[in-house]
This record gives structure tokens, sequence and C-alpha cells, in this order.
């Protein structure tokens, strides 16, 4: 009995997998009145108008502040050097070369 049981199961199992899906005959299209193949999406802004906004708006803001700390950095690393420069010229007068 157990034979007959999967006898039948292999035999719907090779029926199920010899079918062909059927097929809508009756299918149309959809038209799409405004699409002409183009591109979906919007278009992107480019690099050089994100610049130029960026350097209309907010770079203005951002030049006085970095010039400032520019100023600040070169004001403290030419001390030393100056320092230097005198010691230097100190050194050179003192052994007479």
């Amino acid at each position: 009995m157990n034979m007959v049981r999967s006898n039948n199961r292999s035999e719907r199992a090779a029926q199920t997998a010899n079918r062909i899906p059927v097929t809508e005959c009756n299918y149309q299209s959809v038209v799409l009145d405004g699409f002409r193949g183009g591109c979906a999406k919007a278009i992107a802004p480019s690099f050089r108008s994100i610049s130029a906004g960026y350097f209309r708006s907010e770079a203005r803001h951002a030049f006085v502040e970095e010039a400032a700390f520019f100023a600040m950095i070169v004001i403290t690393s030419a001390l030393p050097i100056v320092s230097n420069m005198h010691a230097l010229a100190q050194f050179v007068r003192a052994i007479g070369v």
C-alpha cells in the first residue's frame, strides 16, 4: 500500500513538472502618453552650479573666520623663526665670521 501511494505521488510530480504555464493571450500593454524614452529622473545639478551656490552663500561667512585663523597660525609660527634668525646673527657676530 505504501508503494501505491509513493507511486501516485511520483506520477503527480511528473505530471506537474511537464505542464507548461498558461499564457495570457489577451494582454495589452500600457500606453504612457507623456513618456518619450528619456531618463525618468530629474536632472541633477552640475558640479559648477553646486560650487557656485556654495561660494555665493556659505563660503563668504567661512572665509573671514578661516583668514583670521590662518593669520594667527602665521604669526605664531613666524615669531620663533624671527627669534632664531636674531640668535643666529648674534652667534655669527660672536665668532667673527
